[in-house]
């Protein structure tokens, strides 16, 4: 039952009693109720139809001889009279109803939002307030996105509005619809931007070689040779684009991205405190077969240790009066390494004559490969002479 449903007596008759529970009750409401049913039962009074109805039925009932007749009738028109009030208050409450509904219909009809044609819009458990734009960024924005994408309906809107009208909207309705079309903008690349893209192709050469070899061949190899594999690579875009070279991607973090990339299809086997890439079968792994991969591995980062050295050789300036002089020093590392390899370890063959002509002129030949043709060394400086004057 409602507050406003409840019609307190003025006075304690033998007809209008209460009980003091609900009395106590009623009182307990708050004071804006009390307020609003005071105002309702003034106007109820204060009106002139029940006042003339209540005179002429006494004067019926004085005119009257009979008295039962009398009462009979007043109280028939006191019946039919509270009738005519309630359906008075009804049609007033009714009428108040509905011109507050029509107005706050009106308001809302005027305060929709320009894309979901909505009110009221629940986003996230939240009830979602309009948003009002009369600047004309907002009116481009969706003019240029509306005549790229042929959104005939918003071209509709738009072209209905008035200069001066104001737009209202939701924001993420304003949000979706800007990211429906995509916009080409200009965007600059920058040095985090070309960095990452240089990890992802490198990511994908080794996902390639882990594909073709490790998945498909059933071949097993360490985790450390495909980090210096990735490294290496690496290296080569960051030399080729900035000169330097200051990331280094650990045996770690490769093997978490390729867990999540190969997932099944590899294993990891640890033997010799030593990770193994290994299809998830067929592969079989032993001390000649770990022995076998731990010397490839050594090989392996020795010669890339090497490209390294000769790639990151410094060019030395060359003199016009030296023609026969050489652009690229032979680095010490090389030189030794195939002092070594060519030579030994015996120190009268490595300091004769023969053994340092072989080791420079192998040298030469493997810094003019690994520079694919760029070097001037003094060797391919007399050959291509030779050529010229041939």
């Amino acid at each position: 039952m409602k507050y406003s449903d409840i019609v307190f007596p003025e006075c304690v008759d033998a007809s209008h009693g209460y009980h003091s529970k609900c009395r106590k009750n009623f009182l307990a409401m708050p004071k804006k109720y009390i307020e609003k049913y005071e105002e309702l039962a003034s106007e109820v009074n204060a009106s002139p139809t029940s006042v003339a109805v209540t005179s002429t039925s006494f004067a019926n009932i004085s005119d009257s001889g009979n008295i039962e007749e009398g009462a009979e009738s007043a109280q028939a028109m006191f019946l039919s009279v509270d009738r005519e009030e309630e359906e008075i208050s009804g049609q007033q409450g009714r009428s108040v109803h509905e011109d507050a509904n029509s107005a706050r219909n009106q308001r809302r009809a005027e305060r929709i939002c320009f894309f979901c044609d909505k009110h009221r819009k629940v986003y996230n458990h939240r009830i979602l307030p309009l948003h009002s734009s009369v600047a004309g960024k907002l009116r481009n924005n969706i003019c240029r996105i509306a005549s790229a994408g042929t959104d005939r309906e918003i071209e509709g809107k738009l072209d209905a509005l008035n200069v001066n009208d104001t737009i209202y909207y939701h924001l993420p309705c304003r949000q979706m619809y800007l990211r429906k079309y995509v916009i080409t903008r200009v965007t600059h690349n920058t040095d985090w931007h070309k960095k990452q893209k240089f990890h992802e192709l490198t990511y994908s050469d080794i996902c390639g070689f882990v594909e073709t070899n490790i998945i498909n061949n059933k071949e097993c190899h360490l985790l450390q040779f495909l980090t210096d594999c990735y490294n290496e690579i690496l290296e080569n875009f960051y030399v080729e684009e900035f000169q330097y070279f200051d990331a280094k991607y650990t045996s770690q973090h490769l093997l978490e991205k390729l867990n999540k990339t190969f997932g099944d299809k590899i294993q990891v086997i640890l033997i010799h405190q030593k990770k193994l890439i290994a299809p998830r079968d067929g592969c079989v792994i032993d001390d000649e077969t770990f022995s076998r991969f731990h010397d490839f591995e050594l090989l392996s980062r020795a010669a890339l240790m090497l490209r390294k050295k000769i790639l990151l050789t410094p060019k030395k300036p060359r003199q016009i009066s030296d023609i026969t002089g050489r652009e690229w020093e032979i680095p010490k590392d090389l030189a030794d390494f195939m002092q070594h390899l060519v030579c030994g370890i015996d120190s009268r063959t490595q300091k004769s004559s023969d053994c340092a002509g072989r080791v420079d002129s192998i040298s030469q030949d493997i810094m003019y490969a690994v520079h694919h043709g760029r070097t001037k060394t003094s060797k391919h400086d007399f050959r291509n002479d030779a050529q010229k004057h041939s």
